[in-house]
């Protein structure tokens, strides 16, 4: 059920912050929410998303939409720990920041341009919301503070070109990923370097720590996740998580750390359990490669992009779809609000057009 926004509530903020959560936590209750609370938002940022979009299938579900200057793909999409602010990566080596509160207002706030190759992954760092980290094919990592925009971001040099990046729990550690299939581990404050991990007999894909901090999941082709002791950076076990002839491409953990999603090119995503890394369930029903997963903030729901023009929005219980979020094509990269049932989307914005991308966000009233 959705919150009302009558009666004596306070400011419209909270009011809107109220309606923008679920009260229930059955898979009915997100999908009468969902019912009322299906508009997807178009955002421009400057240099790092779409000439804009309209479509019927957009006017159908409420979007609505800017243009921008560049026609460029978005890679990453995330938002900051307290949610106030969302960025993005993008294939026009641009770092974008936006304020977006729960009301749908939108300022843009940093369009950083240090890096000299394409964006591949924009990391917030886990407690500071001010901290964002980018890892870019120009072979660096990025340290940005939006409390100093004017200064030039922490810098990073690696060997190879940077596919990813993920903060450890305790914010003083980075993991970085290249496309030499090689894990390093940085010190957060000194921008160093440390222990790296070969990985160079398997593919890498994406990584993400436990709730603990002493271990990251990482994704790996032929079907394979991979459990590193950290931060040693040694590989502890591996496990067949899909077939051999897929790639396990995306990974998330779920806010409690109880669980981890993993999204593979067979189309499947399956759920495990993280104490006792045993797979509860496999979401089946999608057709092409998936490429993003994300947990909600009470982890309750799981947003699965792919390559079906549909985002899948499931229930973590039992797997059952709460809701489908249409798309014109194929979907790059999910994130959910960290206080809200909103959900960030990178999808180019139609079949004929694909490198026309731009950050869209599903969850707004539909009225």
């Amino acid at each position: 059920m959705v919150v009302s926004d009558t009666g004596r509530s306070g400011s419209s903020s909270s009011s809107s912050s109220r309606r923008m959560v679920a009260r229930g936590t059955s898979a009915e209750d997100f999908t009468e929410h969902f019912a009322s609370m299906r508009r997807i938002r178009g955002f421009e940022l400057q240099g790092a998303s779409s000439r804009g979009y309209s479509s019927q299938l957009d006017a159908r579900y409420g979007s609505s939409a800017g243009s921008t200057s560049s026609g460029s793909m978005l890679y990453s999409v995330a938002w900051n720990a307290d949610g106030t602010l969302i960025a993005t990566g993008s294939e026009d080596k641009i770092v974008s920041v936006g304020a977006l509160d729960l009301t749908g207002k939108f300022r843009q706030t940093l369009v950083g341009a240090t890096h000299s190759d394409s964006v591949t992954k924009v990391a917030w760092h886990p407690s500071n919301p001010s901290l964002l980290a980018s890892a870019s094919a120009d072979r660096s990592i990025c340290v940005w503070d939006m409390r100093q925009k004017t200064a030039k971001p922490g810098r990073i040099t690696n060997k190879a070109a940077c596919t990813s990046v993920a903060w450890s729990p305790c914010g003083q550690y980075l993991v970085l990923g290249d496309k030499d299939e090689r894990l390093s581990l940085v010190e957060g404050r000194t921008f160093s370097i440390g222990k790296t991990c070969d990985l160079s007999k398997a593919v890498l894909n994406e990584f993400t720590y436990d709730a603990s901090g002493k271990h990251l999941i990482v994704a790996l082709g032929s079907g394979k996740i991979g459990i590193l002791d950290m931060p040693s950076m040694t590989v502890s076990r591996t496990l067949a998580a899909h077939s051999p002839q897929s790639s396990c491409i995306s990974i998330a953990l779920s806010p409690s750390g109880d669980r981890f999603a993993v999204g593979a090119s067979d189309a499947l995503c399956s759920i495990w359990d993280s104490a006792d890394l045993i797979c509860e369930r496999m979401i089946s029903r999608l057709d092409y490669i998936i490429r993003s997963v994300s947990f909600s903030h009470d982890g309750h729901l799981l947003a699965v992009g792919s390559e079906d023009h549909t985002v899948d929005v499931a229930y973590v219980e039992d797997g059952s779809r709460v809701v489908g979020v249409p798309t014109e094509c194929e979907t790059y990269c999910v994130a959910w609000h960290p206080r809200a049932h909103l959900l960030a989307l990178a999808c180019p914005s139609a079949a004929d057009s694909r490198r026309d991308s731009r950050l869209r966000v599903f969850g707004f009233p539909s009225s």
